[in-house]
């Protein structure tokens, strides 16, 4: 792997082909609620786990002072299906 390569290219490559796929197959009719659960499906079956909404810590000053919940998905490589 070169120095050139970002650290998760295999899944950003996986997700955007993912994304492709959907698209590809839906066209661009449909609310985002209906494409972001397409391509959870889509990432899935391609090996990835996803999961979507994640709560995430807000911080000021080093300090949590509240969370809320991610916008987008979270992605990790699974070798089994």
């Amino acid at each position: 792997m070169s120095g050139d390569t970002p650290i998760h290219w295999e899944i950003t490559e996986l997700v955007l082909k993912a994304f492709r796929a959907v698209f590809n197959k839906m066209g661009p009719q449909f609310l985002e609620a209906v494409y972001a659960r397409a391509l959870e499906i889509e990432c899935r079956k391609r090996g990835l786990r996803v999961r979507r909404e994640v709560p995430i810590a807000v911080r000021s000053d080093g300090v949590i002072v509240g969370h809320t919940a991610q916008t987008s998905s979270s992605t990790e490589w699974s070798s089994s299906k």
